[in-house]
């Protein structure tokens, strides 16, 4: 060996083992060495081939700490979040309900059922959404009127069960609340009640070229019915 090659060989085997770190005194992080050394190919380093000179991968550093951890819920959140969510649609849902009723000059409101039935049916549904058949509106023709001008007519109804029948006796026409029926207040349309067949106990009222007056008709009809309750109960 040449005493050029020697005298390189020799420095680099001693700088190698004398690198130094940057460790700090008392810090908590692995050393990371700061040097070049061994490992690679020594006829490329000896051609001057810095490319070779790769030390021994550092240690990794030391893991972060973790952060806090979140602050726990109440117990029992969830539920009163649900609980009033439930209330909220619950009320939502009695909104859009009102929304189909009618209020009326008279301090009643008033609904026509979306569906077809009998005239004993439709009472029942009308007491389910706590109201009857029609009755104060329609003995009033004013009432009546603006009533059927609200509902009846957009719709173009033709038939609609009110609170009128003498299903209790032949002839005896009674409103469903009790109150009697005179020739004022059921405002028969001309030549009714007839009793067409011996079988028409229930009242209604008849379409807009009929002027909506009443008729009598079977109580099996399948038709649609007018509710009516105060305004205060809404």
């Amino acid at each position: 060996m040449r005493r050029a090659e020697t005298i390189f060989v020799f420095v680099f085997m001693f700088s190698c083992g004398s690198c130094q770190t940057d460790e700090a005194i008392g810090a908590p992080e692995p050393p990371v060495v700061n040097c070049n050394c061994g490992y690679g190919d020594s006829s490329r380093i000896r051609s001057g081939d810095k490319s070779a000179m790769i030390g021994r991968p550092g240690k990794s550093g030391a893991k972060g700490c973790k952060g806090n951890k979140g602050i726990k819920g109440e117990p029992g959140s969830n539920e009163v979040i649900l609980q009033e969510l439930q209330n909220m649609q619950r009320e939502i849902a009695i909104l859009r309900e009102d929304l189909k009723w009618f209020t009326a000059t008279n301090g009643y409101q008033y609904r026509v059922t979306s569906t077809l039935q009998n005239w004993q049916d439709s009472r029942n549904i009308c007491l389910d959404m706590g109201a009857d058949l029609a009755v104060v509106g329609p003995k009033d023709y004013e009432k009546r009127l603006e009533i059927s001008g609200a509902l009846l007519k957009p719709r173009d109804i033709q038939y609609t069960w009110i609170g009128l029948s003498d299903i209790a006796e032949e002839g005896d026409w009674v409103w469903v609340d009790g109150s009697a029926v005179t020739a004022e207040n059921a405002l028969w349309n001309r030549g009714q009640p007839d009793n067409n067949g011996n079988n028409q106990d229930c009242g209604a009222i008849w379409k807009e070229s009929y002027g909506y007056r009443s008729d009598d008709g079977r109580c099996s009809y399948i038709a649609h019915a007018l509710c009516e309750r105060l305004l205060e109960q809404s």
